[in-house]
């Protein structure tokens, strides 16, 4: 090999690792496309593989400048949190485990893990994290005293990311209800609608029915997350979480779990230019790289479906309870296909939602402790008003 066919090979190998870094489908397509020009060199009199070659490599590169194209707007607002890392990942995951029933989870014992995540020099947030002996954030411990449950799923939001124990609004929930409440956690990092859905169609939460008169049960979402549901959003242990999809009725059933097919459907729908072609086909369950409309239906769907599970299982005549979904600012898409449904709509509890005020930093959006005190205070608003109606009827 000549000195000069080397030096283009180090290039290309330097740029499909640097492509794993910057943007996925603006450098490989260009990659492809060089290696293709580059190789007909190797066969000009074959006219059979020089004309398509060249085909091939001009719509290579088309692709890589349409994405370019469609990336850039795409970027506005998304630099602040490129560099965010954790600088204790090692202890920040020590107690996750590859859960059967959700893909991944915290492991179901008494833990206390530290959290550090900086931008450089600068500490964002540097807190501690407490679980329980299933692995359930820490909330006020009301067993003993308490007749009635409340069960809040979500991901990171729930569980408190950015945030020391006694600050998520699950802990500051559990002190304004007081000692008849007993609450519990189940939100974890990543997590979206159908870990909700697989927890209540197992038989993890069945040993709480029993010992628990009256159950409520609060699912929190926000814009985006419903690319989770569809495999789009790639988590720790992503691979073998449930799978749901819509059959030709629009009714949610199981998919299994989500395969080694995961990651390539990541980098999917990490293509803003795909995500365009895909919108205007407006494809359902049989599409590669489903389109918001249909992730949209499908998180909506799962979320309806949890709170059937839920009220076949939770409520009786023995005891009162209902599932409520609750809505972050600005998620509209979502909120109409609630309709019908028990809802908080933080929109209104926000009023004038910023970023400075309401997240845990300009590099990180979860909610902050002066978001979580307005959460908190929505979720016993909207308890005590189920409650009062439920004691009536």
């Amino acid at each position: 090999m000549s000195k000069k066919n080397i030096i283009f090979l180090a290039i290309i190998i330097a740029l499909t690792v640097y492509g794993r870094f910057f943007y996925f489908w603006i450098i490989m397509p260009a990659l492809l496309g060089i290696v293709v020009f580059y190789s007909i060199q190797f066969y000009k009199s074959k006219l059979y593989f020089v004309y398509p070659a060249i085909i091939f490599g001009t719509l290579l590169f088309c692709f890589s400048a349409g994405e370019w194209y469609f990336w850039k707007p795409a970027q506005v607002g998304n630099s602040a949190s490129a560099s965010l890392e954790h600088t204790d990942a090692d202890q920040y995951k020590s107690n996750w485990y590859a859960d059967p029933v959700l893909g991944y989870g915290a492991k179901q014992m008494e833990s206390q893990t530290s959290s550090r995540r900086t931008r450089g020099d600068e500490v964002v947030f540097d807190v501690m994290y407490t679980t329980d002996e299933k692995g359930r954030r820490i909330t006020p411990d009301n067993n003993a005293t308490a007749d009635t449950l409340i069960l809040l799923f979500g991901c990171s939001f729930t569980f408190g990311e950015g945030l020391n124990d006694k600050e998520t609004f699950a802990w500051q929930l559990g002190e304004l209800l007081g000692p008849k409440f007993q609450v519990y956690n189940y939100g974890f990092h990543g997590y979206g609608s159908h870990q909700m859905l697989a927890l209540l169609e197992s038989d993890r939460l069945d040993e709480l029915k029993k010992k628990y008169k009256n159950t409520y049960a609060y699912y929190l979402s926000f814009p985006s997350v419903e690319q989770r549901s569809a495999g789009i959003a790639i988590w720790w242990g992503g691979s073998n979480t449930p799978r749901y999809v819509l059959d030709g009725n629009g009714a949610v059933k199981s998919a299994g779990t989500f395969n080694y097919k995961l990651e390539f459907r990541g980098k999917l729908g990490q293509s803003e230019l795909l995500d365009k072609i895909a919108s205007i086909y407006n494809s359902r369950e049989s599409s590669i790289m489903p389109t918001g409309e249909y992730m949209l239906d499908l998180h909506a769907g799962i979320i309806k479906r949890s709170a059937q599970i839920f009220a076949e299982k939770f409520i009786d005549e023995s005891g009162h309870g209902i599932f409520t979904a609750v809505v972050y600012p600005n998620y509209e898409g979502l909120t109409k296909r609630l309709d019908g449904m028990e809802l908080i709509d933080l929109t209104d509890s926000f009023g004038e939602y910023t970023n400075e005020k309401y997240e845990v930093s300009p590099y990180d959006g979860h909610p902050s402790y002066e978001a979580t005190k307005i959460i908190a205070q929505a979720y016993y608003e909207k308890i005590m008003e189920q409650i009062k109606e439920a004691n009536a009827q």
